[in-house]
């Protein structure tokens, strides 16, 4: 089936992607190998690969953390395939956990929880409507499908729960973003792929 003539489009984007990532291993690899192999030229050997690989991206984070594992220097002879796997962990991180983090987790663990409760007290209902109304009275009139405009009041005091005073803000940003994306699917028109990974 994968070598289907419709497929082609697919696989040739397939290869693409997989050849780009190829090369970005490569040059990572080669960035990472030649700050040590210049530190093997110039005799230095100095634990300092690490830090100039980590330095960059870490500055910010490495202020709150309160120890942090420095990697073992090359070695200075002349294997030029030292290779990370021999290398060990590039580093331990310990990270502190502060107060707002704590509360931030409490907070989200009752959210969930009040969610979890909202949403099995309205299966209850559901349930219940449900068998009422196959009794022999019938149907009751409040069965019927939400109006839309019952939908949005609904909504609207859901994002309030949530979001607070910013749920306006937050609910027209939602919207507009699936407004664009429905435009874009209407212009547009996309095919779905077959979701293959990278690696297979």
């Amino acid at each position: 089936w994968y070598q289907n003539p419709l497929f082609d489009r697919y696989w040739h984007h397939y290869r693409e992607t997989l050849g780009w990532f190829q090369r970005h291993k490569q040059v990572l690899y080669e960035l990472e190998h030649g700050v040590e192999r210049s530190c093997e030229r110039d005799g230095a050997c100095e634990r300092r690969t690490g830090s100039m690989r980590w330095q960059g991206r870490y500055d910010e984070s490495r202020k709150r953390r309160r120890s942090v594992a420095e990697p073992p220097s090359p070695p200075c002879g002349d294997e030029e395939d030292y290779s990370d796997d021999q290398r060990g962990p590039e580093e331990e991180l310990e990270m502190e956990v502060t107060e707002e983090m704590i509360a931030f987790f409490a907070q989200s663990e009752r959210h969930r929880r009040e969610l979890r409760a909202a949403r099995e007290s309205r299966d209850n209902e559901d349930k219940a409507r449900e068998e009422g109304s196959t009794t022999l009275s019938g149907p009751r009139p409040d069965d019927g499908p939400m109006s839309a405009g019952q939908r949005l009041s609904r909504r609207t005091a859901e994002m309030k729960s949530l979001y607070g005073k910013s749920a306006a803000m937050i609910h027209g940003m939602e919207t507009a973003m699936q407004l664009s994306c429905d435009r874009f699917r209407d212009t547009k028109q996309p095919k779905h792929w077959p979701n293959i990974p990278l690696k297979l």
